[in-house]
């Protein structure tokens, strides 16, 4: 019926069902995410260090522009940094998921055959 449509089984953690996302035809996802402050970076010397940085620089523009380019350009220096710093934290988090799920799956055995004994 909707041939391009394409449905993933989300993996939760915390419950027997999955979501699902549904991705309808000629929906675009090549969008950029955007930038997201980590806490874990406050404990790094490193974060304050590339903020103060870029934050130094001087920029042609009007004080609003100069703020808004600041935030920017602080964004986009911080994201170079985490990846020096600390590597692909989500693909990190990606491995320590399936990881999860794995052990998840196992237990789920585990208690079904000792219920199928019990039973037996």
């Amino acid at each position: 019926m909707f041939p391009d449509t394409k449905v993933f089984h989300l993996d939760v953690t915390a419950s027997d069902h999955k979501a699902l996302l549904i991705r309808p035809e000629g929906m675009e996802c090549n969008q950029q995410k955007p930038f997201r402050f980590e806490q874990m970076w406050m404990a790094e010397q490193g974060c304050g260090a590339t903020i103060e940085a870029v934050w130094k620089k001087d920029i042609e523009a009007t004080a609003c522009t100069r703020v808004i380019k600041k935030i920017q350009r602080c964004g986009e220096a911080l994201s170079k940094w985490s990846k020096t710093s600390f590597g692909s934290v989500r693909r990190e988090i990606k491995e320590k998921r399936k990881l999860l799920s794995k052990a998840e799956l196992t237990t789920s055995r585990d208690a079904l055959d000792v219920t199928r004994k019990i039973v037996r």
